[in-house]
């Protein structure tokens, strides 16, 4: 007994269509301008470049601070006498033909 070719198709639901995107039409978005779009992009970078302003005067202010009340190298330490190894006091400078040995008078 043969088959008829009625019998060995299936039935088959109906095709169903997926809405991926519905636009509504009623309700027109917002345009943006070039303005809005910079501003919303440079606020939280605005913020931390602000932030990073007042954290680097604040450094520099406090350096300076710090620099100006400490000495940072030995000649100022020294009142910035520049010569290390002088043993006599530099207000009394000696005069080249004030030695008394060897010299002719």
């Amino acid at each position: 007994m043969a088959a008829s070719p009625s019998d060995n198709q299936a039935v088959q639901p109906e095709p169903q269509t997926v809405t991926i995107v519905q636009i509504s039409p009623e309700k027109a978005a917002a345009e943006l301008s070039m303005i809005d779009v910079a501003v919303a992009a440079f606020g939280l970078t605005g913020a931390i470049m602000v932030a990073a302003i007042i954290a680097g005067i604040t450094a520099g202010g406090l350096f300076i601070w710090y620099r100006s009340r400490h000495a940072i190298t030995r000649i100022e330490a020294q009142g910035h006498q520049h010569n290390l190894f002088r043993t006599s006091d530099p207000a009394t400078p000696s005069s080249p033909g004030s030695s008394t040995s060897g010299g002719i008078s």
